[in-house]
């Protein structure tokens, strides 16, 4: 919208020669002209700065501030808390990741006690490691191999909602333990950010479909998007289930990670088992069907790197390709350097990624493939292999 046009269009002075022209005016009709119209002049000075100057900061703030955010739609920040909360809205918080991680041992004969406050680790992305710390202590009973025990991630936020495997380093390594993973649907509650403006500002409007006691998709889209890193553009409607005229599935995207069972228990319980659906609808909510991968991609890096530049090059392309399957988030999308993250009912373009990776990174020299575009439907591709294939 543009404001400063609307407040022209009202006839509102919005330059100093324009207000001094209209204040002019008005001293003319009440009949006390200036004799001294000087700008130098010391009263012309002062009059400027008691009535020019403030006014034209009024002005401003109105167009630059009040009036943006009046309305939902260019609102931010505070301005837009209030609008949310007068809606019973309220910004989403940030959150931790938490859930379990799996310990492994070769040998199994006595019993082995993971304390709590155990440090796990993913390996460096960017540069970037991100840390889990175990909250409870777990102990391998006598012959078994495996334990799992409960974590939280060390920050708050969605960076933290590592795919499979990510987690998997102990900085502090504990005698009789060989490997330590976080498995499929590891992290039962993901992380999340606190909500941004866009986010937030979705969720607010998607509230005038709710229509009366009707519960329509903006209804249920409310629901499912008051759990934690969840956004409104993340959700997914699907009619075509043999459960009865009154079904539907939705399926949930994360921005990074995958949501786990206990999560999706979590919101299926909130809308089924707490009275929180319409009469006969029988709505149940699934992660996105998942289909596997096989990635190759031929490299040539600058011949001027050094090997461990080199090196260093490989781990981050290898991150941002894996970033744009939404398994890590560490790299953000700019306009100056767009990144291009799957989707469901899209396409995925790899010449687009290759782009981006040359945008990205300097260091590439030139890059192929003959990886096929993926056409993802209602389903969350996933890479099953990948690999980046350094040809000097």
């Amino acid at each position: 919208m543009d404001f400063k046009k609307t407040v022209i269009d009202l006839g509102i002075p919005t330059t100093a020669a324009e207000l001094k022209a209209e204040f002019k005016k008005e001293a003319v009709a009440q009949h006390a002209p200036f004799s001294n119209e000087s700008d130098y002049s010391p009263l012309g000075r002062l009059f400027e700065a008691l009535i020019i100057i403030p006014a034209l900061y009024v002005i401003k703030l109105i167009i630059t501030n009040l009036m943006p955010n009046a309305f939902i739609k260019t609102a931010t920040g505070e301005a837009l808390d209030r609008h949310g909360a007068g809606r019973n809205i309220i910004r989403k918080p940030a959150a931790k990741a938490t859930g379990e991680i799996t310990f492994y041992r070769d040998n199994g004969v006595n019993t082995l006690d993971v304390p709590a406050g155990t440090r796990i680790t993913s390996p460096p992305i960017a540069g970037v490691v991100f840390e889990l710390v175990t909250t409870q202590p777990a102990t391998f009973d006598a012959n078994t191999l495996t334990v799992t025990a409960d974590v939280e991630a060390v920050e708050m936020g969605e960076k933290s909602n590592l795919a499979t495997g990510y987690y998997s380093i102990l900085p502090t390594p504990i005698s009789g333990i060989t490997r330590v993973e976080n498995s499929v649907g590891g992290l039962t509650s993901p992380g999340a950010d606190v909500e941004s403006d866009d986010d937030y500002r979705l969720r607010i409007v998607d509230q005038f479909g709710l229509l009366a006691d009707y519960h329509v998709d903006a209804v249920y889209r409310q629901i499912i998007t008051s759990f934690p890193s969840v956004h409104t553009d993340n959700v997914f409607f699907d009619y075509d289930v043999n459960r009865g005229e009154a079904a539907a599935n939705a399926y949930i995207l994360l921005d990074v990670g995958e949501p786990s069972p206990e999560f999706l228990a979590q919101i299926n319980d909130h809308i089924n088992l707490q009275g929180n659906h319409g009469h006969g609808d029988d709505l149940q909510v699934f992660a996105l069907p998942k289909t596997q991968h096989d990635l190759v991609f031929n490299v040539w890096l600058d011949p001027d790197l050094t090997d461990d530049d080199s090196a260093s090059l490989l781990d981050n392309i290898n991150n941002f390709i894996r970033c744009t399957f939404r398994e890590n988030d560490f790299y953000q999308s700019t306009d100056e350097q767009p990144l291009t993250k799957i989707r469901p009912l899209s396409i995925y373009s790899f010449s687009v990624l290759g782009a981006e990776l040359h945008r990205k990174f300097s260091g590439l020299s030139r890059l192929t493939h003959n990886n096929v575009d993926i056409d993802s439907g209602l389903t969350m591709p996933k890479i099953q292999s990948l690999s980046v294939i350094d040809n000097g």
